[in-house]
């Protein structure tokens, strides 16, 4: 991928976040209609509300939002303005991203579910101004290195790279919301109302069948790092070592979560760890021994077919998988009733079900459906590498295909199950995990780079 692609990218990026953010800070859309006169009142008054340690979370939350967006208007402007005055540039997008933070908060009014502050205000301000800051520092270096990671044509340094972005998803998800506390006194009472939990899985939820989910999820989450791992330094291998070194970074992160507030530190966290580590070393050594048994022998006609329907029967059971998790316990209510409420709620606004619990609860449910969704990708694309098909764009297009309608079929069953909520939302997140994985592999394998061909 060129530099010129990069741009294109980066360019295509900022409009869709400006769109996110806008949508995103209007959820749940319920609009109500006051007068003018009413509203600027009313927005002359909104009041500094007093940050509690519950609050600090939601500050973070607004500050994060605005640094991406700021520093995608630095690349998309600078193309198209004078280039030798970057500093002119930067003060006018700090200056409409302040502008961007009053409007919405404005038009928020509108939209009674959401609390207007002067706080929101602040923290989306110095949230732009820092996006700004970091395009003038760094933007020439980040450019450079996204523009030789994307050319990248060695498996191992490509898998070393994804290792990276991994690995810092799993931790910048473990210290979410971002509500720091060095207070021994807030500590003091995070321990006093049970979020430090030292004994092992006497937390859990109470229905045997949401523990065995919120279990496999978490270990999961682990099974990637190993075997990218491994990959990203293919000559000095040792199971053990790799081992250690995997469960210390959980210990290290569960360590961490003692000084996020809202987050729960719990040793069952780091068992689960351990567990999917070991699952992918285990993953990992039959995968060494197979690449090694058919390194010997030339891939036949036959053997290339068995392979694909190898392929097809791990893609089916993965789904199969999936479906087990999202549907249990299974509780059929076919009624014209609660099949018109199901089919109301998915296709109810996206994300709203999300709005409506916290930030964390959110990120997990929206973590959780999207990793799960990333082996399906992964099955499919080693199937459709064994097919006699030439085209990629056609395998791309019945993987896309698949992994969509697997998605949303597994979303749709649910409107027919008591106590589940089928949303639209949940299946794009499915379905942008399963192309996740889908195109790393395809990456990775250097079948294609990251943009069609």
């Amino acid at each position: 991928m060129d530099s010129i692609t990069v741009k294109k990218h980066l360019n295509i990026s900022a409009i869709l976040y400006l769109i996110f953010v806008i949508y995103g800070s209007l959820v749940p859309l319920e609009f109500r209609y006051i007068d003018s006169n009413e509203a600027f009142s009313e927005f002359l008054q909104i009041p500094f509300l007093n940050l509690g340690i519950e609050s600090r979370a939601d500050w973070v939350a607004n500050f994060l939002l605005f640094i991406p967006l700021s520093y995608l208007w630095m690349c998309y402007f600078h193309k198209h303005s004078n280039r030798k005055a970057p500093l002119k540039l930067a003060l006018a997008i700090i200056v409409i991203s302040i502008l961007l933070s009053l409007c919405i908060e404005f038009t928020q009014l509108y939209f009674p579910q959401r609390t207007v502050s002067q706080n929101d205000i602040l923290a989306e301000s110095i949230g732009g101004i820092t996006g700004v800051i970091l395009w003038l520092k760094f933007h020439n270096k980040i450019l450079n290195k996204l523009n030789t990671a994307l050319a990248e044509t060695e498996p191992a340094n490509k898998l070393a790279k994804l290792l990276i972005i991994y690995v810092s998803i799993l931790i910048l998800y473990s210290i979410m919301p971002l509500d720091l506390t060095i207070s021994p006194i807030e500590i003091y009472h995070k321990w006093n109302e049970g979020r430090i939990i030292f004994i092992p899985f006497s937390q859990m939820p109470m229905d045997p069948w949401f523990a065995t989910y919120a279990i496999l999820s978490d270990t999961i989450l682990w099974v990637p790092i190993p075997i990218l791992w491994y990959h990203s330094n293919l000559k000095n291998y040792n199971a053990t070592s790799l081992y250690i070194k995997t469960v210390i970074l959980s210990i290290i992160i569960e360590i961490s979560q003692i000084f996020i507030y809202s987050r729960v530190t719990d040793l069952t966290d780091i068992i689960t760890a351990t567990l999917g580590t070991g699952v992918g070393i285990l993953i990992l050594n039959r995968t060494i021994k197979w690449t090694v048994e058919n390194k010997k022998t030339a891939e036949s006609e036959k053997k290339r077919i068995t392979k694909t329907i190898i392929g097809a029967f791990a893609s089916i059971i993965w789904l199969i998988v999936m479906a087990i998790v999202f549907w249990y316990p299974f509780n059929i209510r076919i009624s014209s009733e609660h099949i018109s409420q199901g089919i109301s709620n998915f296709f109810s606004i996206p994300f709203v079900d999300y709005y409506y619990g916290s930030e964390f609860r959110a990120l997990t449910e929206v973590f959780h459906k999207f990793i799960f969704s990333i082996p399906l990708g992964i099955l499919l694309a080693l199937t459709l590498s064994k097919t006699s098909t030439s085209s990629k764009k056609i395998k791309d297009y019945i993987a896309y295909i698949l992994i969509s309608f697997a998605c949303v079929f597994i979303e749709m069953v649910q409107i027919i199950l008591v106590e589940k909520y089928s949303s639209i939302t949940d299946a794009i997140i499915m379905i942008a995990g399963g192309f996740t994985g889908y195109r790393a592999l395809k990456y990775i394998r250097n079948e294609n780079s990251l943009t069609h061909e």
